[in-house]
């Protein structure tokens, strides 16, 4: 028994320092734009520049990427968004000198902060991407992608229910944006 338990440990330790040899990580700033919704005047903090800095660490298997991930998100005027996710990415030619591939990230807003308690993101966080890697040396590239992302924007409404009295309710919207990132792996 003792053999055998001696085996399964070296199996597993010699198996995570297969996987330590192909570790990956990325880092990017992303800009995107807010397509306009009619009929949503409250929006206008959400239809300007959306600024974002993600980081993802995993393991390179073959020709995909699999890991997880964070990206502050800021239309520098209402607060800070905080998605937390999976990362999973598929690069067509391997490590060549070009790369193209697709990736998507879904997960979940984690935190929400914004000025004066007016804008909260909530729900899923869903970004499927395309773009070219360019090597830089054999562990080093930067990439170029082009993304879509939605998001569900909650506001809250007051509403009177008597005389003085305020209830408040939220209404969620949902947003489509579309973006261009930039970034680097290693």
């Amino acid at each position: 028994m003792k053999k055998f338990i001696l085996a399964l440990t070296a199996l597993i330790i010699s198996s995570g320092c297969a996987f330590a040899q192909k570790y990956r990580g990325l880092l990017d700033l992303s800009y995107s734009y807010s397509l306009p919704k009619s009929g949503y005047p409250d929006l206008e903090a959400y239809q300007r520049n959306f600024f974002g800095l993600s980081t993802s660490h995993g393991v390179q298997i073959k020709k995909f990427f699999v890991g997880a991930g964070l990206e502050g998100l800021t239309n520098l005027s209402d607060g800070v968004d905080i998605p937390v996710f999976a990362d999973v990415r598929y690069d067509f030619f391997g490590r060549k000198t070009t790369n193209f591939f697709v990736g998507c990230k879904l997960g979940a807003y984690v935190y929400s902060w914004a000025r004066a308690g007016s804008e909260k993101v909530t729900g899923l966080y869903f970004k499927p991407s395309i773009g070219v890697r360019f090597r830089l040396s054999p562990v080093v590239g930067i990439n170029l992608a082009l993304f879509y992302s939605p998001m569900n924007v909650k506001f809250p409404e007051m509403e009177w229910t008597g005389e003085e009295y305020r209830e408040y309710s939220h209404e969620t919207v949902f947003i489509n944006r579309l973006g261009l990132s930039i970034g680097l792996d290693f």
